[in-house]
């Protein structure tokens, strides 16, 4: 049977003997760029847009826009 190694704070071990990757890797966003919603709702914050959404039952879909690129790409 072949043996198969995994590297382990800079060693090789068995694979079968090493201790499993800790999951204590994070990530971290940056905090949006303010901006004002539709009906003049200044917002600053994630935090801030989290208890926007939620008081007026919203949610975002997405931040691409192509309204304008798509009809001037199909006019050329």
């Amino acid at each position: 049977m072949r043996k198969i190694y995994v590297h382990r704070n800079g060693k090789s071990v068995l694979k079968s003997q090493a201790a499993p990757l800790s999951s204590g890797v994070f990530h971290a966003m940056s905090d949006i760029k303010p901006f004002v919603t539709q009906d003049g709702t200044p917002i600053d914050s994630r935090s801030t847009l989290r208890e926007y959404e939620q008081r007026t039952g919203t949610k975002q879909i997405g931040n691409d826009y192509a309204g304008l690129a798509r009809t001037l790409k199909g006019e050329n």
